[in-house]
């Protein structure tokens, strides 16, 4: 589990105010709101990469100030929004990156540490890719790798930071059962999502930000209403359930258009 305990930060032109949240085990939580709302900022606190002006960043008893870089690398991982790929690197080295903090100083493989990589790329759907240069293949793939180095890593708690990017809709739906599948294995999974439809379908609870504040937290039949969506995003909206899943929907009212009334 990870704990924020009355945690503020930020920078000098936005700031996230003081909040209190727990992210339990074996839960999927997605993080939602505007565009410049702090959903990155709150993923950057809670893996140590902005230190918070105020409160402590737990993870389970251990405040993760007073942790190595290495143990907590081996405790948290962390897709970020945005990945550099090094020139001339293979599909299996880059992913073989995610196994660093397990290694000794030489950075030496062991046979466990090859069978994560070709779990974690199995599950990715890129054995077929392994040999080929990450800097060759489309956005979606690329980001595919990246989520596979992330879960190659193999710790208990995982931060992704809009990792469906770039992917179609095929490895969008891919990805977030994977996630779900990871919260279900026992680990503590925290997503930032911009549709909020898929975030209401597949975590099992939202945090709504807005101007670097916490809105609302909990379930998503229970947070996500047509007054929320007007007052975080500004939108008029009628929230329906999802036809499969009876998670809720916004659609977006059209102004001066009758409401269509029969299926299309």
């Amino acid at each position: 589990m990870i704990h924020l305990e009355a945690v503020a930060a930020g920078y000098r032109t936005f700031r996230l105010a003081p909040a209190t949240l727990s992210f339990p085990a074996g839960t999927l939580t997605a993080l939602i709101g505007p565009n410049g709302c702090g959903k990155s900022t709150m993923l950057k606190v809670m893996s140590r990469q902005l230190r918070p002006s105020a409160g402590r960043v737990m993870l389970g008893e251990e405040d993760t100030a007073g942790l190595a870089p290495r143990a907590l690398a081996r405790r948290l991982a962390l897709l970020p929004q945005e990945n550099a790929v090094p020139p001339g690197v293979t599909v299996v080295e880059l992913v073989g990156y995610g196994r660093a903090p397990h290694q000794n100083l030489l950075g030496m493989q062991t046979g466990a540490d090859r069978e994560k990589v070709r779990q974690a790329m199995d599950r990715l759907d890129l054995l077929a890719l392994a040999d080929r240069e990450v800097g060759t293949l489309s956005g979606g793939q690329r980001q595919r790798v990246f989520i596979a180095m992330a879960l190659a890593q193999d710790a208990p708690v995982m931060l992704f930071d809009e990792p469906t990017n770039w992917l179609d809709i095929q490895h969008q739906v891919e990805v977030l059962r994977l996630m779900r599948d990871l919260a279900r294995e026992g680990r503590t999974c925290v997503v930032v999502l911009h549709d909020i439809a898929q975030a209401a379908r597949y975590a099992d609870r939202l945090v709504v930000m807005k101007a670097g504040s916490v809105i609302a937290t909990g379930a998503p039949k229970a947070v996500l209403t047509a007054d929320l969506v007007r007052q975080v995003y500004n939108l008029q909206v009628e929230v329906h359930p999802d036809p499969v899943t009876g998670t809720p929907v916004p659609v977006p009212l059209e102004p001066g258009r009758d409401r269509c009334v029969e299926p299309v």
